[in-house]
């Protein structure tokens, strides 16, 4: 036993009031006690007496350190408390069945004792493991609510294996598994073989296999290192040990499971949120239900697809919805939208308000049915009850260190601790990764930088970073990262501006799901009214936003995070911007001499205006603390609107009169999403997309402000663009996948007819879920489109990947 043990043994302690004090033994410790609890039932086995209630309620050392096993064979008889407080300390009970009864306590019974049928002494085994289990992890190896729910678990589910600590002996792993058998004709039938484990694993704690020292090479991978010889024959040996006692007894030995991939693959007509809304991606904790951001017709809302099935619903009164969340028992599912803090039953029903909020930037459900959360989009950190109620805020966002946002929290298991991201760049996988005490309101930041931080039980931190996951090694004991990052999954969507987010899930029970990075593939094409293509001479890449000059003769185009100019005539590409900070969604003036383009060069995406000619740097325009997006400029050039995204009303449309660029003034600024505006050739109307009808749709406004405003769609749609003359108004149907054409008429007043369709196909249309930018755009001719061909992949499928965990502690060790 360990001197520095937190158990008073002079007190005669049970294993229930010692694991309620201090969670988990240590590993020494636990098998010791085991060894003697497994000689106390060897004894009884012998005398033909079986326990039927072990459990460390009834499990204690003396003063003198002697292990007693109390109350054998007894059946206490109580009612069934299915609202127990603590199903782990109820007394033994007896329910009945259609056999007899069932007599013990839930936790510790073996599957057919919870069928109510015979027993022999391999329910003491069953109990006996998950005694084991208990002490070195702290908790109980199936769990519920209720009684049902853990009888429910014991006959159904596995225990989570990656709790069992690494440094426990692989004899001992192997026991466990041997003990928590459901088939008792694959359990192991005798006690006295669990005591030899114990001993054999006391005496050898390694099991035969041999462990790295200081000399050992540690650069390479554990799998690429060479073994030496004499590990090798102690591996092979202790492995035909093992199997030949298995062999001898009729086991076959458990075999570990195999990490499988699956795709999952949206029907066409839903397309997954992409770069629009932030964190679209939750699993529930056992990895059984599946929830999703969508967008069918040009509505936005949520998804639920269970894992075992081939199709997903909607989630009820989801209609906007973003960021959903599970509840630690997987029965809610939190989302915001329309700038409010729901939840919704997993099961269905309507959804239940929580709190107000600006726009939802993480949110964790913790133990104590809290709810922590970051509500806006440069807010700190924030908790609220799930029952609803005020927002209490929790961490102050500090400007002094360049500080943006708190965002992405993360409840720990101990519930006392959030990991969240503090955002001090412009790229949000660079931001930093830190801990919250929510008893002291410390915060301590971590050696490592990334996007959504996630703890996972296997000892790992997550986090999302250019195109991949990594994990480093990370003690929850000592709250502290263990080793270096390394990349376990790559090519994984990930937003470094707007939204900031990494779009993955894990589940407690090892399920990584997550949405691939957009293929590099892309392809400028031209396409004429008829839908036919010429390829531009551009290599493939993730094209975004092109736009024609003013005389049609050059495309402005972004990749990678700069501009880049295609001379058509000359079929060159030049580089426009080389600065290390994300520039993106280029707008030509009017006169062709600058570009104006979105940049995180002094904040997160301010304006700038670069002369195209001249070698001159660029000049902010509109400074300001909010995202930006260049959209159109008046037919003489005196008006930009752009796209500005506010912290209580979301995206709105503002207008820059170019002589006065310190007095820009807001054309449209309501609580619904207003974005992607563009003037008229005469400069009287604006067209626009608006999200108040649930979807996106296109409106048509004067820009006098006199005079009422036209709704152009009726079925989903965004992009508005008008043609040369005005006397028509080019969209995008996300439902159809057609560029639409809605002829318009202003001689008496403003009319639109029928829109009908021009050509469809696999483009890249819109950034943002369509609301921000435009990802096409019409020559000066009126004749010619550029877009963006892309794969029909792009933006349909997920990757769902199974034990996710056994991969994870392969590639990132925490025991070095």
């Amino acid at each position: 036993m360990c001197a520095s043990s937190p158990w008073n043994w002079s007190r005669g302690q049970s294993l229930a009031e010692r694991i309620e004090a201090s969670g988990r033994i240590d590993v020494d410790e636990a098998l010791e006690i085991a060894r003697r609890i497994a000689l106390a039932l060897e004894a009884a086995h012998e005398a033909g007496v079986i326990h039927r209630d072990l459990k460390p309620a009834n499990v204690q050392v003396v003063p003198d350190g002697t292990v007693k096993v109390l109350d054998f064979g007894i059946a206490k008889v109580v009612h069934a408390l299915e609202t127990s407080p603590d199903l782990n300390q109820s007394p033994t009970t007896m329910l009945p069945t259609a056999t007899g009864v069932i007599m013990g306590t839930a936790h510790y019974m073996s599957p057919e004792q919870a069928r109510g049928k015979p027993l022999d002494k391999r329910t003491d085994i069953w109990s006996f493991g998950c005694v084991l289990y208990e002490m070195l992890t702290g908790r109980t190896p199936f769990a519920g609510e209720t009684i049902t729910d853990v009888l429910a678990a014991i006959l159904d589910r596995e225990p989570d294996w990656t709790a069992v600590p690494v440094t426990s002996s692989p004899i001992i792993q192997l026991l466990l598994r041997q003990c928590l058998e459901k088939a008792p004709d694959r359990r192991l039938h005798d006690v006295a073989d669990a005591r030899i484990s114990i001993a054999n694993a006391i005496a050898d704690p390694d099991g035969g296999i041999a462990r790295l020292t200081e000399t050992d090479e540690v650069v390479k991978p554990f799998w690429r290192r060479s073994i030496p010889a004499s590990a090798a024959a102690a591996i092979a040996a202790a492995t035909a040990l093992v199997v030949w006692v298995l062999a001898q007894q009729g086991i076959q030995p458990p075999k570990p499971p195999m990490t499988t991939k699956l795709n999952i693959v949206m029907p066409s007509y839903v397309q997954m949120q992409a770069g629009g809304l932030p964190a679209p991606l939750a699993i529930s904790p056992d990895g059984t239900t599946l929830v999703y951001g969508g967008i069918e017709g040009g509505l936005g809302r949520l998804y639920l697809r269970l894992t075992n099935e081939l199709s997903a619903t909607p989630l009820t009164g989801s209609e906007g919805g973003y960021n959903p969340f599970f509840s630690p028992d997987g029965e809610w599912i939190g989302f915001a939208a329309n700038n409010k803090l729901l939840r919704v039953s997993a099961s269905g029903g309507p959804p239940l308000p929580i709190s107000d909020i600006v726009a939802l930037r993480g949110a964790s459900w913790a133990p104590d049915d809290t709810i922590i959360l970051a509500p806006g989009l440069t807010s700190g950190l924030a908790q609220v009850s799930a029952a609803g109620g005020e927002l209490q805020a929790i961490t102050t966002v500090n400007p002094d260190r360049g500080e943006d946002s708190h965002r992405w929290p993360q409840v720990l298991p101990d519930g006392k601790t959030v990991l969240f991201n503090i955002v001090t760049s412009p790229r949000y996988d660079e931001a930093e990764i830190a801990l919250l005490s929510l008893e002291t309101g410390e915060i301590a930041v971590l050696p490592v930088v990334g996007a959504d931080p996630y703890y996972v039980p296997t000892g790992h931190l997550v986090f999302g970073r250019g195109r991949s996951l990594l994990a480093v090694p990370f003690d929850l004991q000592r709250l502290e990262v263990t080793g270096a990052a390394v990349v376990v999954v790559e090519g994984v969507f990930i937003t470094v501006e707007g939204p900031g987010s990494a779009y993955f899930a894990v589940s407690a029970a090892g399920t990584l799901v997550y949405k691939p990075a957009l293929p590099s593939d892309r392809r400028l094409v031209l396409v004429d009214r008829q839908g036919k293509e010429q390829p531009l001479q551009l290599q493939p890449g993730p094209f975004t936003a092109p736009r024609f000059s003013p005389d049609g003769r050059q495309i402005a185009y972004e990749i990678d995070g700069d501009i880049w100019i295609q001379d058509l005539d000359r079929a060159t590409s030049d580089r426009f911007t080389t600065d290390p900070a994300n520039d993106n969604t280029p707008l030509w003036t009017r006169d062709g001499e600058s570009l104006i383009f979105s940049s995180s060069r002094v904040g997160f995406s301010d304006l700038f205006r670069k002369p195209t000619m001249a070698r001159s740097s660029a000049e902010q325009l509109v400074p300001s603390a909010n995202f930006q997006f260049a959209n159109s400029f008046s037919a003489d050039g005196r008006f930009l609107l752009y796209t500005e995204q506010g912290l209580a009303t979301g995206w709105d449309i503002w207008v820059l009169p170019m002589a006065q660029p310190d007095k820009p003034r807001s054309f449209l600024q309501t609580e619904f999403g207003e974005a992607n505006a563009v003037f008229s050739p005469n400069g009287q109307w604006i067209a626009y997309t608006a999200d108040e009808s649930g979807g996106d749709e296109v409106y048509v406004a004067p820009f006098s402000g006199e005079g009422r405003r036209v709704r152009i769609s009726s079925d989903g749609a965004h992009s508005p663009l008008w043609g040369r003359d005005g006397s028509e108004l080019f969209f995008w149907s996300p439902g159809a996948r057609m560029l639409m054409s809605a002829p318009i008429s202003t001689e008496r007043e403003f009319r639109v007819g029928a829109a009908q369709p021009l050509f469809g196909g696999s483009y890249f249309v819109a950034g943002a879920a369509g609301r921000i930018e435009r990802a096409f755009d019409i020559a000066p001719d009126g004749q010619t489109f550029v877009m963006i061909r892309q794969s029909d992949q792009e933006i349909s499928d997920m990757v769902l990947v199974l034990n996710w965990f056994d991969e994870l502690k392969r590639l990132v060790p925490t025991d070095p």
